[in-house]
């Protein structure tokens, strides 16, 4: 018999033996625990304020290998890789982003190189950015509630507003989404008429519509990925916005 092989242990189960063979890969079975931007439990149905994400696993990448639909490889990721059921299109975007984030990082790490050209000499540089060394995580003093009522500050009424989920934004996209807004002002001075509610919307002033989209968009949470930029060139400094290359969340 070659020695190089071993016979099943008596008594010893598949999954005994495949759980041995895997004892030092931490990927399968360690969860790190993620503290929501929202605080999670007055949006969802959740008893914490988080939720705990594992990295991928070569199943995990054969899964999305086969997905014909590349637009949902967030979504397959999420339902994968968080221990917690939840409905990924249900996640506020900053909750949802955070938690991605958190999964490239366990994966693969959390560093993007990305390319800034330099607005005063207009010379490219290359920048590494490790985005939760990087990027400060802001939270709300208290749990964000799926609908939030308020005074909007020219009309001087209260309105009711629903939070926009990321199954909101795949749906209504730019104009769309701008062309919906009523669907998101659910009451408006004790009103919920739809028909008065779009056209009330339509005679807003701009500082109440920021106010109703800044709400509704929770701008005031999540990962604040402005960073200041060194130009290697002419030494100009100014503070850039990150963006996440593509590849960056699919991690290809």
């Amino acid at each position: 018999m070659d020695n190089n092989f071993v016979t099943q242990e008596s008594g010893s189960s598949d999954d005994d033996i495949i759980n041995k063979i895997l004892e030092n890969v931490s990927l399968v079975d360690d969860y790190r625990e993620v503290r929501l931007p929202s605080l999670g439990m007055g949006v969802y149905n959740l008893n914490s304020d988080s939720i705990h994400v594992r990295g991928m696993t070569f199943e995990d990448e054969k899964a999305l290998a086969s997905l014909k639909d590349k637009t949902k490889i967030m979504d397959i990721l999420i339902e994968r890789c968080v221990k917690e059921e939840i409905n990924p299109a249900e996640l506020l975007p900053q909750d949802k982003i955070y938690l991605m984030v958190h999964i490239r990082s366990i994966s693969v790490g959390s560093s993007q190189e990305v390319a800034v050209t330099c607005p005063k000499c207009a010379k490219k540089s290359s920048v590494e950015v490790d985005v939760l060394e990087t990027f400060p995580c802001t939270y709300p003093e208290e749990a964000l509630q799926k609908d939030v009522e308020l005074e909007l500050p020219t009309l001087k009424k209260v309105v009711k507003l629903r939070r926009i989920s990321s199954g909101d934004l795949e749906k209504y996209k730019n104009e769309e989404l701008l062309n919906n807004l009523w669907r998101f002002v659910l009451i408006i001075d004790g009103n919920s008429n739809p028909k008065i509610r779009a056209k009330v919307i339509d005679k807003l002033p701009r500082q109440d519509i920021k106010v109703i989209i800044s709400t509704i968009m929770c701008e005031e949470i999540g990962l604040d990925t402005r960073f200041m930029f060194s130009c290697i060139s002419c030494g100009h400094e100014e503070l850039t916005d990150f963006n996440f290359q593509d590849g960056f969340f699919t991690m290809t």
